[in-house]
């Protein structure tokens, strides 16, 4: 599943639960599960953050490498 989609999807969770708070009627189960879903979407997203393939981008510091001058010691 792409970022994208778990992005969006995240978003409309978050806009289901925010139309059932809202609403009079007795929906505390219906949010419980949407939040129960939203949490387990984060950790998905969370593990696959953790166990990505590529490596993570260097810092210009470490890129930086001295270079020895050409000219003569002062």
């Amino acid at each position: 599943m792409s970022d994208h989609a778990v992005h969006w999807i995240a978003v409309g969770l978050y806009l289901a639960i925010a139309a059932l708070a809202f609403t009079p009627l007795h929906t505390l189960r219906i949010e419980g599960v949407l939040l129960t879903i939203l949490v387990l979407l984060g950790v998905h997203v969370a593990l696959r953050l953790m166990f990505a393939v590529g490596a993570p981008p260097l810092e210009t510091s470490e890129i930086t490498v001295r270079q020895p001058r050409s000219g003569p010691p002062s």
